[in-house]
């Protein structure tokens, strides 16, 4: 045996080895995810829609609303600020709002017709799995809709939807 032909071989023997292993963390993974599921439906709570159709008082005002949901470390969170700056022009009758569980950066604390808030317990109590997160909120407070932020360049169709859905989840009631 050469030598280049045992290091192919030891090569081919790490690549299997690192394969197993990778089988090994994703079955543990789905695992642990199966186990998340079971202890929320232990709680009475639908896995991730836990939020939709809840009326949480601390979002009800005068109107509709389409909130924001950020997290400090993500880097999609700034890449919608401007976009999402442009959507109260396009629903004039729907307050746009941003939630934060820490500090806002400045450019989103100076945007025009857009409320923010910085609240950990509620950012904690919506229990999101995402971030940036959409809501749609009826005046009292009552989500009707979430979803993640697919990309900032689709934000101003993502809301249309939101708001749709929700337009056809109340017609269905």
């Amino acid at each position: 045996m050469t030598v280049q032909s045992a290091m192919l071989t030891l090569a081919w023997g790490c690549l299997a080895v690192l394969t197993l292993a990778m089988a090994g963390m994703l079955r543990q993974l789905r695992e642990l995810q199966a186990e998340v599921i079971a202890l929320r439906a232990d709680q009475g709570m639908q896995p991730w829609r836990a939020t939709v159709g809840r009326q949480m008082p601390q979002l009800a005002g005068a109107g509709p609303a389409v909130l924001l949901v950020l997290d400090p470390g993500c880097g999609l969170c700034d890449d919608v600020q401007e976009p999402f700056t442009r959507l109260p022009a396009e629903y004039p009758g729907v307050r746009f709002e941003v939630l934060s569980p820490s500090r806002l950066r400045p450019h989103w604390a100076d945007a025009p017709n857009i409320r923010s808030r910085v609240d950990a317990a509620l950012v904690a109590e919506l229990d999101l799995p995402w971030a940036p997160a959409l809501l749609h909120v009826d005046s009292d407070g009552t989500v009707l809709a979430a979803q993640p932020v697919v990309a900032a360049q689709q934000l101003s169709e993502q809301v249309a939807g939101l708001l749709n859905t929700a337009m056809v989840q109340q017609g269905a009631r």
